[in-house]
């Protein structure tokens, strides 16, 4: 029994990140998701990327 709620367990962690990231890429200038685009974090030098964290 405990093993087969495991599993249910693991299978729902892996929906509800799938879900996050499907909205991640399908909202990336949402305000509620504030998630740098990829783009910009190349473009932007690691000194300044450490500086604004």
């Amino acid at each position: 029994m405990k093993k087969k709620k495991l599993i249910e367990l693991f299978i729902y962690i892996i929906i509800f990140i799938i879900a996050i990231i499907m909205l991640v890429i399908h909202k990336p200038k949402s305000k509620q998701m504030q998630v740098p685009d990829i783009k910009q974090m190349k473009e932007m030098p690691e000194s300044d990327f450490i500086s604004i964290e």
